[in-house]
Formats: structure tokens, sequence, C-alpha cells
């Protein structure tokens, strides 16, 4: 895998022409399940034709993409990920404590289950790479050709140079981790627990605490309860929904307990955060299933 992200990497900055750049602002409204993350994703078509639905300037439009064209997602941004044309993607996801490296080959006319056939690695994540992404996002013209396709070669240089340093072996329980890990942050909106996560993993529930306390510094539910609590956060801050709404689509069956666990970990009520924190109107996003991950 580390060989086939170094050759794209390699492609991004020496072949690869970029071209036009988006920035999806999520604000509108699809009847289709979405994928969400709680991370940046800067993806660059390599290779075929994407049709992809996105919201710009708060209006549902189908860009075609072509080989070139990039675009960024921020955090908790909606994406419709659409695999019907056959074409090839490579996504780059500064993630925290590291950065993720995907390369899609997209068959065509292809599905969400399973997920579709990639190539990827993990790398650290250094400063300046997630200073490159930040100046990505505040580009006041996206459209501009002068400064987003060399920061794109930037961040794709920065990446490679991680990428080729000697890093010791992760290890399955690491490997391991990380793909449910992955899974929960896909899922957390759903009703799942220890035993869930195990069994569709096919491992011991005891090995699935003992991989979230040795890798993650906290427990599982812990875990859950992070992702829950930063996609309210996001909810709060950019939509009108309504509290009792953000519960729900936030995997907190009682809006009582959503209210007690967000003032335990935030130190502050719903109601408050949303005053302190409330950015620029924006229409309810309405409740959506995620798409399971690769």
């Amino acid at each position: 895998m580390r060989e086939k992200i170094l050759e794209t990497l390699s492609f991004l900055q020496k072949e690869l022409v970029l071209k036009r750049f988006y920035r999806p602002d999520g604000r509108a409204k699809t009847q289709r399940c979405l994928n969400l993350q709680p991370y940046d994703r800067l993806l660059i078509v390599l290779d075929g034709v994407k049709n992809e639905p996105m919201s710009l300037n708060g209006e549902l439009r189908t860009v075609r993409l072509e080989a070139g064209d990039f675009y960024l997602i921020g955090k908790h941004i909606w994406e419709y990920a659409s695999f019907l044309d056959r074409h090839e993607f490579f996504c780059m996801i500064p993630r925290g404590g590291y950065l993720r490296l995907v390369h899609y080959h997209i068959r065509g006319n292809q599905g969400h289950h399973p997920w579709p056939e990639n190539d990827w690695f993990h790398t650290t994540l250094p400063d300046s790479v997630e200073t490159a992404f930040a100046l990505l996002k505040s580009l006041e013209d996206p459209g501009d050709p002068l400064l987003a396709p060399p920061l794109v070669r930037l961040i794709a240089r920065l990446a490679e140079r991680e990428v080729r340093k000697e890093l010791p072996h992760a290890g399955k329980g690491a490997m391991t981790f990380e793909k449910i890990r992955n899974f929960v942050e896909y899922h957390f909106s759903e009703p799942i627990g220890r035993e869930d996560i195990a069994a569709y993993f096919h491992l011991h529930p005891s090995y699935v605490s003992q991989l979230f306390h040795q890798y993650a510094r906290r427990s599982l539910q812990d875990s859950i309860a992070a992702c829950r609590i930063a996609r309210a956060k996001y909810l709060l801050s950019e939509t009108d929904a309504p509290v009792k709404q953000i519960a729900e689509e936030c995997g907190f069956g009682c809006e009582v307990y959503f209210i007690r666990r967000f003032r335990e970990i935030t130190g502050s009520s719903p109601g408050r955060y949303r005053v302190a924190n409330r950015r620029l109107p924006a229409d309810p996003i309405p409740e959506k299933k995620r798409e399971p991950k690769q």
C-alpha cells in the first residue's frame, strides 16, 4: 500500500494538472443518505468523470468533475459520494492523530456496499499539513487558480515526506483498532455498543474494550460520546434544528440525557453553547443515516 500511495502523491505533484476547486457548504437539502465525517476531506479526481452533487452557496448542484478537479469538504459537511461513473480519486484526511491517504478505484454504477476498492496508508500528521488545510479552507475565492492548486501540491509534498519516513510497524492490534474507530465514526448515531462492534468484526467484546483503552486512552463508550457531542456542537452552531432533533440525530434516545451528557462533557448546556457559538444562519439539516466506511 505504501508504494502505491507514494506513486499517487508523486503523480499529484509532477503530472496531474490541477484545475477547478470547489468548497461545498452543506446547506442545501437532499433526500439521499449522506456521508458525514468529523474531519476535513480533500478529494482530487485522478481519472475519469465524477458527477458529484454538492451544496454550493446553499444550492444543490451536480458538478461534472474531471481529472485535475478537486474539492474540500469541511468537518460535518455532507458528502454525496457518487459512484455511478467510472473514475479514480484521491482523498487526504487529517484525522487528529494521523493523516489518512486513500486512492479509490470506482468501477462505475457502483453502490456503497461494500465500500469501493481502495489503496490506503496512514502516516503522521505534521502541523504544516494542518496549516495548509486551514489556508485552503480560508480562501475567499475558491476558484482562484493562483492559490488553490499550489496549496494542494504543497499538501501532497508534505504528505509524501511523511510517508517516506521509516515508521515502526503498527501491528495487527493497531490496524484492527483503526478499522473499529473508523466504523464508530460513521455509525455513532446508531445504538451501537461493544457487543455490536465485536459481532461485526468477529472479535471478543473484551478485546474491543482493550483496544480502545490501549490506543485511544479512553473507553469505547467515551469515544462514541465524543463523536456524538462533536456532531451536536456543529448542529447547534450551524443550524436552527431543535435540541430534541439534534439529540436524536446524534444518537441520544432521550433529550434529557443528551442535555445532561452535553453539560458533563462541555461544561455548558446546549442552549448556552448555541448562543455563544452561533454562526451564519443555515437551514436545519434533515436526519440522515451515514454511509458505512471502507
